[in-house]
């Protein structure tokens, strides 16, 4: 059972009664609706000491044992489908190939909600509605495309300066200067550092 929703023997499936657990699960949603990333959710709540509910039972989900939320918290719960009020069965698949003339089976390939075996909107309370689910799947997908095609910040960052000298050269590399994080004591300025490059390194 995903966190925020338990299982009573009387009424059967609802949301957790836990107002703390009802509250940061709100709180994840209302962030992305502000934020739209699921990494700036997770910053934002960081910074105020959110914590995040763990089962510390089992199964049962009566007990939790808080701590600091992570970011796998914050996604999951995003791209949970059951927190829309949706049931979906077969939302992963197994995969067998041939490799070196043997069989191998892999698990847990995760394949889009339209080809999950069983998928049943409205089958209980949701947190948001099936609408905003897949506004934010529109946008962790966006947020994912850009993340991937985004320039690398470490090529962009400021180039080094590399010559061969006699020396170097004799060694099979070249001398580079490159600039270091530490600061020289007495002015301040960035100490740029001398190191060997091997050619294909």
């Amino acid at each position: 059972m995903p966190i925020g929703y338990v299982w009573h023997r009387e009424i059967g499936l609802g949301l957790d009664p836990d107002h703390r657990v009802q509250e940061v699960t709100r709180g994840i949603f209302q962030r992305f609706r502000e934020l739209g990333s699921a990494r700036q959710v997770h910053l934002a709540l960081k910074a105020e000491g959110v914590h995040f509910p763990r089962p510390s039972d089992g199964k049962r989900m009566t007990a939790f044992d808080w701590s600091p939320i992570r970011y796998r918290n914050v996604i999951s719960l995003l791209k949970n489908p059951f927190h829309a009020g949706a049931y979906a069965y077969g939302k992963s698949v197994n995969r067998t190939e041939i490799v070196d003339g043997r069989a191998r089976k892999t698990y847990g390939h995760h394949r889009p909600l339209q080809d999950c075996e069983i998928l049943l909107k409205d089958h209980h309370e949701g947190y948001i509605d099936w609408e905003e689910f897949e506004r934010n799947q529109k946008q962790l997908s966006a947020n994912a495309m850009a993340a991937r095609t985004a320039p690398n910040p470490v090529a962009a960052a400021a180039p080094s300066s590399v010559g061969c000298s006699s020396v170097a050269g004799a060694a099979g590399g070249c001398v580079s200067s490159t600039p270091d994080d530490r600061a020289n004591p007495s002015t301040g300025a960035t100490v740029a550092t001398p190191r060997l490059v091997r050619p294909g390194v």
